[in-house]
């Protein structure tokens, strides 16, 4: 999904319904704003987020899916498999696989680290640092682009991508992004060359 009407992307979180039915889309709060767009259409409007760049955060946000549009509760796999119903958010253990949807990387998977992590991430532009708390480390591949995507261990929800550690060979500052039960952190993918 890309953001208003520039050419910036993020990856689509969780699809979820309140109680009257209306949908939303659980997200990376920096990914939240006011029109988000699939494929140049609207699909979305920004509802709420917790981040706030240049403050202390927590990277998650809610938009409201436009009216005619619908969105699934299950988590794409980018052909590797069939799409994965979610069917809760109970939390992993550590050392637990766990997979990412992103939209640069595709479906990738690895095994989560450690919990309640403290990142700061840097703005490359100059702008001020942003700090993000609650976060998860994992060992899963992710690029810029693939925040915001749906994290999942088994068929239980355990947040989105929030951005990527840089590594020699790997692109630095990747951006942030955000989950529906706990945000977290995940490795870029190896390059070689």
């Amino acid at each position: 999904m890309t953001f208003n009407n520039t050419s910036q992307w993020c990856s689509v979180g969780y699809g979820a319904r309140d109680s009257s039915g209306r949908q939303y889309l659980v997200s990376a709060g920096h990914c939240i704003v006011n029109t988000l767009r699939y494929d140049g259409t609207a699909f979305a409007r920004g509802y709420k987020t917790r981040y706030a760049l240049g403050t202390r955060s927590v990277d998650m946000g809610i938009a409201i899916v436009n009216s005619g549009h619908s969105i699934t509760t299950s988590v794409g796999t980018w052909g590797n498999t069939n799409p994965i119903a979610v069917q809760g958010s109970s939390r992993a253990s550590s050392g637990a696989a766990i997979c990412k949807s992103g939209a640069t990387t595709g479906w990738t998977c690895g095994a989560i680290g450690s919990y309640n992590n403290t990142v700061t991430y840097t703005d490359l532009n100059g702008g001020p640092d942003t700090v993000v708390s609650g976060l998860v480390t994992s060992s899963v591949c992710v690029e810029g682009g693939d925040s915001g995507g749906a994290c999942i261990s088994g068929t239980q929800a355990q947040g989105m991508t929030s951005g990527a550690r840089p590594t020699s060979g790997a692109p630095a500052g990747s951006t942030p992004a955000a989950p529906p039960t706990s945000s977290r952190s995940t490795m870029p993918c190896a390059t070689t060359g």
